[in-house]
């Protein structure tokens, strides 16, 4: 949520990152058709095959969290077989 936003913010005000954020895909169901700055939640990862094709993805940037490990390997493997490329963006504070 809050790490999202930031990161989607801050692709906005940034162009020269070459990304414009078009949503984002959450598991859970309380925050499906929902927003973050003002882009979408989209349901579940499931949906990304028609998310790539009706908005010309071509990357997908992936805010880790802890625990999402499997679930990243499940997106990278959906990502390869749409030929979207996959990014990882974490912060870690130690």
């Amino acid at each position: 949520g809050d790490l999202a936003g930031l990161f989607a913010r801050e692709l906005r005000e940034r162009s020269s990152h070459g990304f414009l954020p078009v949503g984002f895909i959450a598991d859970d169901p309380a925050v499906h058709s929902r927003s973050i700055n003002g882009l979408p939640i989209f349901c579940g990862v499931e949906q990304l095959p028609e998310i790539v094709r009706s908005h010309s993805v071509q990357t997908i940037l992936v805010v880790e969290q802890d625990g999402a490990g499997t679930r990243l390997d499940e997106v990278e493997q959906m990502c390869a077989s749409l030929n979207v490329a996959v990014k990882r963006i974490g912060l870690r504070i130690e």
